[in-house]
């Protein structure tokens, strides 16, 4: 019995063997032996091409001088150079700084930062199309009215009282695309490729300014009436006249001027106080002197006069646009506009005692920056090239 169970137990073994060969056979057939794949080479490095060469910078230097008097101040920019250079020319791209007003700074308040003096950034040059070519040794001076760039109350004390200035003439801008200032001329055969760089402003370091004097100092005007000086004898009444200091804008449509009439007596004063008596001297940049003033209904009862008490003021609005001949205020730059207020052509029915009949200034010009428009033609800001 127990043999008979061994042969059966040998028996199987050999079954198994043999079924195990079987499949290992079969595996061995499905599967040859197949060399590993050769691993790829190293890409071989790109050799970088090499950066080109930086162009020296252009050799140009900016300069401003101040007059002892007036507000025409003088820019000019030298090619310090051996090529020549085109170099765009419009006054609008020039920044002054200036120091900040002297005075003591409040306790726990920062110091006051330095004033620049500009052009707002809308109104700028855009576009470098405006360009002219500067030999080597050149000059190019340009005269310009300092309060297109200094025009606020600030600015303007700032610069009266500056010793010291410093400027940058060109785009503010850190981009290194177009537009530039200063750029080589376009390529030739002679000489395809630039040998300087563009650049986007030139920069002129701080130096001392000469004493001057933007707006002299004058007296204030004296009001009168028909012609004639107050006189307290007489018993004129003591009346003066303010009107809006600055005006800044792009349009004169869209400039409101203020005239205000104060009465410094100790009586009520009546008035005629309409548009029609208003009047306007204006003085354009090119120096050309308009007068502006509109028709009215001049015979008025005394029932529709204005009457300003004692201390008391009264004022009277007009749009610059509207009340002034189309194409007085096309220029762009400074006017200078001087109001009068006029009630000797009034005619009043009734009684006329305790009236103002006569004509009174304002002591000084409003300034009326316009900002957009075409620019004036006058010898003394035309540039040159020396």
């Amino acid at each position: 019995m127990l043999s008979l169970r061994s042969g059966y137990l040998a028996i199987a073994t050999l079954l198994v063997a043999s079924l195990l060969g079987a499949s290992a056979l079969a595996a061995d057939s499905a599967s040859p032996n197949v060399a590993p794949a050769a691993k790829k080479p190293a890409p071989r490095p790109v050799a970088k091409k090499p950066p080109p060469p930086t162009l020296p910078a252009p050799s140009v230097a900016l300069d401003l001088e101040a007059p002892a008097q007036g507000p025409l101040f003088t820019m000019s920019l030298k090619n310090t150079g051996t090529v020549p250079l085109r170099v765009v020319t419009d006054v609008r791209l020039l920044r002054l700084t200036l120091p900040p007003l002297p005075g003591p700074v409040p306790k726990g308040k920062k110091a006051p930062k330095p004033i620049v003096c500009s052009v707002p950034a809308a109104n700028r040059p855009q576009g470098d199309g405006d360009a002219r070519v500067l030999p080597p040794g050149k000059t190019y001076v340009q005269k310009f009215d300092v309060r297109t760039l200094c025009f606020s109350a600030d600015a303007s004390a700032a610069l009266d009282a500056a010793t010291r200035i410093s400027a940058a003439y060109g785009f503010d801008s850190k981009s290194l695309l177009p537009p530039f200032v200063v750029s080589p001329l376009d390529p030739t055969e002679s000489e395809p490729t630039p040998t300087i760089a563009s650049a986007k402003d030139v920069q002129m370091a701080e130096k001392d300014l000469a004493p001057h004097a933007v707006v002299p100092k004058v007296a204030p005007v004296t009001p009168s009436q028909n012609g004639t000086p107050r006189d307290a004898d007489i018993g004129l009444p003591r009346l003066s006249l303010t009107a809006t200091a600055r005006i800044d804008t792009d349009s004169a449509d869209s400039a409101t001027l203020t005239a205000t009439l104060k009465n410094d007596s100790s009586r009520a004063v009546s008035l005629a106080l309409r548009p029609f008596v208003l009047v306007l001297d204006v003085t354009s940049p090119s120096g050309h002197t308009t007068t502006c003033n509109v028709a009215g209904n001049t015979a008025l009862s005394r029932d529709l006069l204005a009457t300003i008490g004692p201390g008391r003021a009264a004022s009277l609005s007009v749009a610059l646009g509207r009340f002034c001949n189309k194409g007085t205020f096309d220029e762009r730059g400074i006017y200078a506009v001087l109001a009068h207020v006029d009630t000797r052509k009034t005619d009043i029915s009734g009684r006329t005692d305790g009236i103002f009949l006569g004509e009174i200034a304002a002591a000084t010009p409003s300034l009326v920056r316009v900002r957009a428009g075409t620019v004036p033609v006058v010898n003394a800001l035309k540039p040159r090239i020396d």
